[in-house]
């Protein structure tokens, strides 16, 4: 038979959308279920396969929410599982980071044409969706439709079913759990979708198998020149996009939670909402979150209303791109925590040497003055810094908002007080928004958006440049890019002030070591007669002395210090015996009599 593949642009979309909400437990979990209007009675008899799906559970109806055949693909389907041929299968996702929706889309091949397509919403926490939830949401739709399809004709099948999957997290994320001896240590992200598609892979006589396909390979080349699975990655991609944009305009509605289903061994509510993704951070998020906001509130004395105009998805989409390690110094320097001067000085008042700028000798050395020293070298590696890190931010020459920020930015790099540039010449689809911004970022503090604390109206204005296309996210991803430069600033000024410090050639430097170490060693000692007898050993050398030694020497001796005296204040001291019971007491004078002194004489 010829290949009746073709591009699938053009879909039409029967919806189906929940309405009444029961209540069901299932083993020791309270778990909500969306039903239909009309209760589904369970004893009735089905006799199309619509029906039949009529009668799953609800998280099983919504994967298969939206499906329909292509002429004759049903008979086909049925031939093709029951001479066991290869199924070829083509699945993708789309998610959209700024107003939280993901959907999917899926389509069938069998005997070399188009069988089956299908797509629904991705329904989870909105939060922690991802683009890796979305593309398993494709992958579990068409395993669940097989399986139930095989079920409803009573079909029998080997048939090997070839999955193409542009995401290498999900294909890796299944296939962790498809090894013999694979033991489940802790509960992965969307173990709720996960353990559907295991279930169905350990329940389904079919060999399912995954293989990646390169995303997106229509930008490169065109259409037609595509090999079968980039086209049907292509119309996945297409078909995931057409739905999304249903939900975006509210036709359709993603529940705002996950599911349990009786194979999972354990399952976590959170305020009434289902969490089976990113579990940890949702608890910790709910235990710690409202204190983390009053620790940042108090500190930047920000008030319920600059706290909501900051862009925090921007500044989420940008700290999730980062790595491990990134992550955790991004961290430091969000919340302002980086060793500088100013911090040192929290820690050891006294070592006033240590809390002077390594470049400059400025005697209080801030994070803000990290980012403006007046040092010629400072200068020199700032200049260096700023026109890349301008002409990465300023993307758009034809963009003004894009300028003013850049302007924003460099004048309060050279001045501590920010000059705003006129706006009036700005378009006006741009300019009222690009005022909020500015009052927005000014109550936020300008030396705060170097951290990563923008005005949420920065994107608004960006993505209502009259240049660009209607409905764009281009506001977003210019956040994103933004805030990631303002950071890989942050850090280059960081580190060249580190070289800086420690640069043994200069006498400075050594000055503001000596001093910080100094102060520790010295506080230690002074505090030698609360130790164990047994660990004061390690304080034989005078003081004097051990200040000479080398730095080095120095650092070694500290850090083996504090482990001993940490161990010491650890040891208990009761039932020792005191100093004074070693000896006899003796009368005050008023009380010695002549019998009492003879007595003493005697003894």
């Amino acid at each position: 038979m010829a290949s009746q593949y073709v591009s699938l642009d053009d879909v039409e979309w029967n919806i189906m959308i929940p309405a009444t909400v029961t209540r069901t437990r299932t083993r020791n979990i309270v778990a909500s279920f969306h039903e239909t209007v009309e209760e589904i009675q369970e004893a009735r008899t089905v006799n199309t396969f619509s029906e039949y799906i009529a009668t799953l559970p609800q998280h099983k109806r919504r994967l298969l929410m939206h499906y329909e055949f292509t002429p004759g693909g049903e008979q086909i389907l049925k031939a093709c599982l029951e001479r066991n041929m290869i199924l070829k299968l083509g699945t993708d996702g789309s998610y959209n980071m700024g107003k939280e929706t993901a959907s999917f889309g899926w389509l069938l091949i069998g005997n070399q044409t188009v069988l089956i397509r299908g797509a629904g919403p991705v329904d989870g926490v909105p939060t922690v969706l991802s683009s890796t939830r979305a593309e398993l949401f494709g992958i579990a739709a068409p395993n669940e439709f097989l399986f139930h399809f095989m079920k409803f004709h009573k079909i029998e099948s080997t048939s090997k079913c070839v999955k193409g999957v542009d995401n290498k997290a999900a294909i890796s994320r299944i296939n962790r759990t498809q090894h013999k001896h694979s033991c489940r240590r802790r509960y992965s992200d969307d173990v709720d979708i996960v353990t559907v598609i295991v279930d169905h892979m350990k329940e389904s006589t079919l060999r399912h198998r995954l293989r990646w396909v390169k995303a997106h390979q229509d930008d490169d080349k065109p259409y037609k020149e595509l090999d079968l699975w980039g086209r049907m990655n292509c119309d996945a991609d297409k078909m995931a996009e057409k739905f999304r944009k249903l939900m975006d305009d509210g036709d359709v509605k993603a529940l705002k939670e996950g599911f349990f289903i009786d194979s999972m061994e354990v399952g976590i509510t959170v305020k009434g909402v289902k969490v089976t993704s990113h579990i940890l951070h949702q608890i910790r998020l709910h235990i710690q979150g409202s204190k983390h906001r009053k620790y940042l509130q108090d500190k930047h004395e920000w008030d319920n209303a600059t706290w909501n105009s900051i862009d925090w998805k921007g500044l989420k989409s940008g700290f999730l791109s980062l790595g491990p390690l990134k992550r955790v110094k991004t961290s430091k320097s969000m919340h302002g925590w980086l060793n500088t001067g100013s911090q040192k000085s929290k820690i050891s008042p006294d070592a006033t040497e240590s809390h002077k700028c390594p470049r400059c000798l400025e005697p209080n050395e801030t994070q803000e003055h990290l980012l403006q020293c007046r040092h010629v070298g400072a200068h020199k590696k700032r200049y260096d810094l700023v026109h890349p890190m301008m002409k990465q931010i300023r993307q758009n020459k034809l963009c003004p908002v894009q300028e003013v920020f850049t302007e924003c930015i460099r004048s309060w790099l050279e001045s501590p007080e920010t000059s705003i540039p006129d706006v009036s010449s700005v378009h006006e689809s741009q300019r009222e928004l690009l005022k909020k911004a500015i009052s927005d970022q000014e109550r936020i503090g300008w030396h705060l958006a170097m951290r990563g604390y923008l005005s949420k109206y920065w994107s608004m204005a960006v993505a209502a440049n009259h240049h660009l296309k209607e409905d764009n996210d281009k506001g977003r991803a210019w956040v994103q890019k933004t805030v990631l430069q303002l950071w890989e600033f942050s850090r280059e000024m960081w580190e060249h002030r580190n070289d800086v410090l420690h640069n043994t050639q200069l006498e400075s430097s050594r000055t503001m070591r000596n001093a910080e170490i100094n102060d520790a060693i010295t506080k230690l000692y002074e505090k030698v007669d609360t130790y164990a007898a047994e660990d004061r050993w390690y304080f034989d050398l005078p003081l004097t002395l051990r200040l000479r030694k080398p730095l080095c020497s120095r650092r070694r001796w500290l850090v083996n210090a504090r482990i001993l005296v940490n161990k010491s204040e650890q040891r208990t001291t009761i039932g020792q015996t005191t100093m004074n019971q070693y000896y006899p007491h003796l009368p005050s004078a008023s009380t010695v009599t002549n019998g009492t002194l003879e007595r003493i004489a005697s003894a």
